[in-house]
């Protein structure tokens, strides 16, 4: 935000995705696929893929970090919702 300039972008085809969250203390973000109906847990400051979710069987409608940003849950066209554990989860 500083300078104004990307930091970094993510392809699109790969991992890019319908939405996008921030957890609350600004250290990761979320990403959706579509192809692969998963989640991407990325590092802020790196653009480092830091774990990816799988589980849903549709696209995903809609994700956010706990407020505490050790869970992120989300919900998807499959008619489920998940809790994620990102203790366990990240790499």
């Amino acid at each position: 935000m500083e300078t104004g300039k990307t930091r970094y972008a993510l392809d699109g085809r790969s991992h890019g995705g319908f939405l996008l969250s921030f957890s609350p203390d600004g250290n990761l973000f979320t990403t959706t696929s579509g192809r692969t109906h998963s989640i991407g847990v990325w590092d802020v400051k790196t653009g480092i893929l830091k774990a990816e979710l799988h589980g849903h069987s549709s696209f995903l409608c809609n994700i956010t970090f706990s407020p505490n940003g050790r869970q992120v849950a989300s919900a998807s066209y499959d008619s489920t919702v998940r809790l994620w554990d990102l203790k366990t989860a990240l790499i």
